[in-house]
């Protein structure tokens, strides 16, 4: 950990984040790319307590619908199901949760888990939405049946146009695969989650290059969700600790960036 700081401390500013962006450049990018079923239970807790903050008139619409895409073995919806159940326990919500993997969309179904996949640290907010979200026998945790009926797994192409088919949804997830395509990939796959928002939705997409996504968030009108960026950003632990040696590594904020918070936010509106 020691180490990490430091090599953060000396990549992160002035020469320092020279040299590391010249590393990403010459040996993470060139590494080739492959998707990953990799994933796990509250990946980033501050990402979904924008729907408390800035995003606060999604919910507060009563009834929401929402896309989960490359929803990979189920981790990323049960969590949003187990923290939307708390936080609003009168909304009327339903997820669409979709992968291209038909072993992980299998393992989703099963809704069952090993106890030892949950954050080793918890705090009392998230501790009862885990209490929630569980059924704990032994070892294994079981879905509460009242937040797994709500959500629907199934096998779906983010680079399909079809997924947008049962839009447009309130929210959208679309995060950590783009980060495993080809630009030119990721591109349409981007344009397909924009499709399958509302005009007035929001989108949650972590895990793509951001050189890319910032010429893609641009591109298609989205504006920014500025707020407490910096702890989304560096709450992707994993990420963050793989920049700069993996393709798919999170570089420290650049807070002196033309275009900040275009390039580092993870939440994106889509204008009415």
């Amino acid at each position: 950990m020691i180490r990490k700081t430091l090599l953060d401390a000396a990549l992160g500013t002035g020469i320092g984040r020279a040299v590391g962006h010249a590393i990403y450049n010459t040996y993470g990018r060139t590494r080739s790319r492959s998707q990953s079923l990799s994933t796990s239970f509250f990946r980033n807790i501050a990402q979904l307590r924008a729907l408390q903050g800035p995003l606060a008139d999604i919910p507060a619409r009563g009834r929401i619908r929402i896309l989960n895409a490359a929803s990979s073995t189920g981790c990323e919806a049960f969590s949003l199901g187990g923290y939307l159940t708390c936080q609003f326990p009168d909304l009327d919500w339903s997820i669409d949760a979709l992968d291209i993997s038909p072993e992980a969309v299998a393992m989703a179904n099963a809704a069952a888990y090993p106890a030892s996949g949950l954050p080793a640290a918890m705090d009392d907010d998230l501790a009862r939405i885990v209490d929630l979200l569980f059924i704990r026998s032994g070892a294994e945790l079981g879905v509460n049946p009242a937040i797994r009926k709500r959500i629907r797994f199934a096998e779906g192409d983010a680079l399909s146009e079809q997924m947008a088919v049962g839009g447009p949804y309130d929210l959208v997830l679309g995060q950590n695969f783009m980060i495993h395509m080809d630009p030119d990939r990721a591109a349409s796959a981007f344009a397909n989650l924009v499709s399958a928002m509302r005009d007035d939705g929001a989108l949650f997409v972590h895990g793509v290059d951001l050189d890319l996504k910032q010429r893609l968030a641009a591109r298609q009108g989205l504006a920014p969700v500025d707020w407490r960026l910096a702890e989304i950003h560096d709450e992707d632990h994993v990420r963050r600790n793989a920049w700069p040696f993996y393709y798919w590594g999170l570089e420290p904020l650049d807070r002196a960036h033309p275009q900040f918070a275009m390039r580092y936010a993870s939440i994106y509106r889509k204008a009415p």
